[in-house]
């Protein structure tokens, strides 16, 4: 006699069968939609992938870099209260579909562009959203 496990028995129910297959399907399917959060704090560790506050990025646009090149993976950028500098003569470069947003609202997550010539925040990509941030000493613009 040949044993068969659990898996095997449920395979050979004919009407299960189609059902299992379909759930299975979702699963694979909701799982492979569902992005998740890279985190930004002034205290987190900085250690990839960023995706918890303990682990958290110490700059937006590291995390922006990082939520990019694995953009299947991540669509939000999630910034705690502080104030976080722009890195760069560019200001904080965002090419991807990504949201990024403060977690407090704006009266307590400030972005302080240091005198920048160009804009603190520069977008390039239509589905790109920046929320919830007060932009500030930046010489033109604050988005771009």
């Amino acid at each position: 006699m040949l044993k068969k496990n659990f898996f095997s028995l449920i395979l050979d129910i004919d009407w299960l069968r189609p059902a299992w297959l379909l759930g299975l399907l979702w699963a694979l399917t909701v799982s492979a939609w569902a992005a998740d959060t890279v985190y930004v704090s002034l205290d987190g560790t900085h250690v990839e992938p960023y995706d918890t506050w303990a682990t958290a990025a110490t700059n937006i646009q590291t995390a922006v870099d990082y939520a990019t090149a694995n953009i299947g993976s991540y669509d939000t950028v999630l910034v705690s209260s502080g104030t976080f500098y722009a890195p760069t003569e560019a200001g904080i470069l965002v090419a991807a579909p990504l949201t990024i947003k403060s977690q407090q609202g704006r009266e307590q997550t400030l972005v302080h562009g240091q005198g920048l010539t160009e804009a603190i925040f520069t977008i390039s990509n239509a589905q790109a959203v920046v929320d919830g941030f007060t932009i500030t000493n930046g010489a033109r613009r604050g988005v771009l």
